[in-house]
């Protein structure tokens, strides 16, 4: 997937998202949560097992993020598949944070969960510009 150089270069710059999943009775929960991307655009997050969110990707993969949005900064939107990752893909997923984000090592428990987000629609909106720049992908 082709990604806009720029996109990809705010979304590593930060390291907050808002994640947004649904019950199995279709109402939303959303929840703060530290994120790592990779160059292709795919998101690792990690909870621990009992949570909510956990619970909701299980049941069902479709999520929203919302990236940025403060003090004028671009806001990203994102829709999305969360996979929840094998023992061994947890391994290199953790490696992998670890590397980018050295500091949630204290947040990382034993018995954390990770997942990966695959998005298949963005939406990148910069009104600090004028006129604003709002652009939208398929992914």
């Amino acid at each position: 997937m082709d990604i806009d150089p720029s996109i990809l270069q705010f979304v590593k710059s930060q390291n907050l998202c808002v994640l947004s999943t649904v019950t199995v009775d279709q109402r939303s929960e959303s929840a703060v949560m530290a994120y790592t991307v990779n160059d292709h655009l795919l998101f690792f997050l990690s909870s621990e097992p009992e949570t909510r969110k956990i619970k909701n990707i299980a049941a069902n993969p479709h999520v929203s993020l919302v990236i940025g949005g403060l003090n004028h900064d671009p806001t990203i939107q994102i829709d999305g598949h969360a996979s929840l990752l094998s023992p061994q893909e947890t391994k290199t997923a953790k490696a992998y944070m670890l590397k980018v984000h050295p500091e949630l090592k204290d947040y990382l428990s034993p018995d954390c969960i990770f997942f990966t987000i695959s998005p298949h629609w963005l939406r990148f909106s910069d009104f600090s510009q004028n006129p604003p720049l709002v652009s939208e992908a398929v992914l």
